[in-house]
């Protein structure tokens, strides 16, 4: 019975042993970080950039953005853009930073096409061109980025670029509702409304064959 007693005050040493050297995940980052992984590296940049976890330190997140980038990851390579854009740990260079998010996009980070369409579309640091944004766009939505299917849909509504379509614009802005971009939802009900109980039809099977494609092309 003794025995038996002695094994719990052993048992709960061994316990709280484990406790304090278990590693954090912060710690975990930081390890990866430093062997060269550009995920942990990447992430890690990002809670240097927001304060998450660790002081708030915007030149040390640019440093692990760069680490990542130069091993061509995509998501650094944008953020890298965003860093340059604000002016943050960096000073401001809006070309810089145009040069890292079209490097993303070429890359297929679909924020980095999303800001590509973004900024042809409303001409922002090159001339207007809704071809050019439409294409970036689509690339985007084709990867199921709510963001870029809603202003496919505001094209087909709005014509600009393309021929004013609502149907073809409901059906966008339904998947970019579905995938979470909730600010569309007050015009998918405008739209809904507009719209004859045939023409909602055909806009869902449209969305439906959009979303098939989506699907046939995401990797297994």
């Amino acid at each position: 019975m003794r025995s038996l007693l002695l094994i719990f005050p052993v048992l709960f040493l061994f316990l709280f042993l484990q406790g304090c050297t278990s590693e954090s995940p912060i710690s975990k980052l930081e390890r990866r970080a430093k062997t060269g992984d550009p995920e942990a590296q990447n992430q890690l940049g990002i809670y240097y950039n927001h304060g998450d976890g660790v002081p708030e330190d915007d030149q040390k997140a640019v440093e692990l953005f760069r680490l990542a980038a130069k091993q061509n990851h995509p998501a650094a390579i944008y953020n890298l853009g965003v860093m340059y854009d604000d002016g943050q740990g960096v000073p401001q260079d809006q070309d810089e930073a145009l040069r890292w998010y079209q490097e993303s996009a070429n890359l297929g980070y679909s924020m980095g096409q999303y800001t590509m369409g973004v900024f042809y579309a409303r001409g922002w640091r090159m001339p207007q061109n809704y071809s050019k944004a439409l294409e970036w766009f689509t690339k985007a939505a084709q990867q199921g980025l709510g963001l870029a299917q809603s202003e496919i849909g505001t094209m087909y509504v709005n014509g600009e670029g393309v021929p004013h379509n609502p149907i073809i614009g409901y059906a966008w802005i339904n998947l970019a509702v579905s995938n979470g971009n909730i600010l569309y939802k007050d015009l998918l009900h405008e739209l809904g409304e507009e719209l004859t109980a045939e023409q909602l039809a055909e806009a869902n099977s449209i969305a439906e064959g959009i979303l098939a494609e989506i699907e046939a092309s995401s990797p297994k």
